[in-house]
């Protein structure tokens, strides 16, 4: 089958803590059940595959339950699923997020689930409390490697197809680290879109469009904040600055492929420029923020009415019927 007459599958590589969670909610509020399909493998251990896993479920789907698929995703992608759908042309999307902002909100998650039952979370639970008192921020950011550049350990689970909590043994020095980050940058080439805003909602409002969502509700899985950039001290920013540098490169790189959609703006379409030609336009920033922000507050304030009214619609077209009111007349030919 020709790539131009292949249906699209959208493959959405969930980095945590960068709304995706928000963006699975809209899509399972706005798809059928049968178009898409997320999974994370929480249950594998450090071992397992992910090929291994996804090639498991799918063994599951028939050929036309396959076919109907249009997103699939999760924090358990690995580069390369699209090949367990050769029929489909795969659209690789994720969202990277700003590297201090994104270890911060993965802190503030955590603290706020130590108490969770979860086996996930009491392995975690050692790193952060002692005798049931959280350990100091800049003492996590100092000891605590599981903190270290979060964001580049995510994309290197997603090439490699593995469960990095600190970097594996191979490697070694700064020449590994390039050849990686070169590697990194030539699969990022082939997304159809990489998230690099620090706002977010930009982010998620260019893939609104772009998967045709309509129905916006309210951001799912927010953190409570036990910790922010504008409260840090300068021992604890310049930590932070070292557990990060890593990710502000894989970031840089992102923002810098100069066929990526930099969305520092999204509901006028400004985000569709390239960061050169987008300058230009930056005196329209303003107006599109505004919309767009505009846009957002609107549809959250109205999803529990359009809830209220669809529900309403569906019980009075059932009484209707029921009551045999409201029947159409059959047409008759005109003399």
């Amino acid at each position: 089958m020709d790539q131009i007459n292949k249906k699209i599958l959208y493959i959405f590589l969930h980095i945590r803590k960068t709304a995706g969670n928000t963006l699975i909610f809209h899509i399972k509020n706005n798809y059928r059940t049968s178009q898409y399909l997320f999974a994370n493998g929480l249950s594998l251990g450090p071992d397992d595959s992910f090929k291994e896993y996804w090639r498991k479920i799918l063994s599951g789907y028939t050929a036309e339950e396959k076919e109907r698929l249009e997103i699939i995703g999760g924090h358990g992608i690995y580069y390369g699923i699209h090949e367990l759908f050769p029929d489909k042309q795969p659209y690789y999307i994720t969202v990277f997020r700003e590297p201090e902002q994104l270890l911060l909100s993965h802190y503030n998650y955590l603290i706020g689930h130590l108490d969770s039952h979860n086996e996930r979370y009491i392995k975690i639970a050692d790193l952060l409390r002692i005798n049931g008192k959280n350990i100091p921020l800049s003492e996590v950011l100092a000891s605590c490697k599981y903190f270290d550049d979060l964001l580049f350990k995510s994309f290197y689970d997603f090439l490699f197809d593995t469960r990095t909590i600190e970097f594996p043994d191979c490697i070694n020095g700064d020449s590994d680290i390039n050849k990686l980050l070169e590697k990194f940058n030539g699969i990022m080439a082939k997304f159809h879109f990489i998230g690099t805003s620090s706002n977010i909602d930009n982010d998620l409002n260019y893939l609104y469009g772009l998967l045709n969502i309509r129905k916006f509700y309210r951001r799912q899985n927010v953190s409570h904040k036990y910790a922010s950039i504008e409260c840090l001290n300068e021992v604890e920013r310049k930590l932070l600055a070292d557990r990060t540098k890593l990710d502000g490169k894989l970031h840089a790189l992102a923002v810098d492929l100069p066929n990526n959609i930099i969305s520092n703006a999204g509901f006028l379409g400004i985000s569709r420029l390239s960061r050169y030609r987008k300058n230009i336009f930056m005196l329209l920033h303003p107006l599109d923020y505004f919309a767009t922000s505009g846009i957002s507050l609107l549809y959250a304030a109205s999803a529990e009415m359009r809830k209220r009214v669809m529900l309403y619609g569906t019980a009075l077209d059932y009484l209707k019927k029921k009551l045999g009111i409201g029947a159409s007349a059959k047409p008759t030919a005109e003399k």
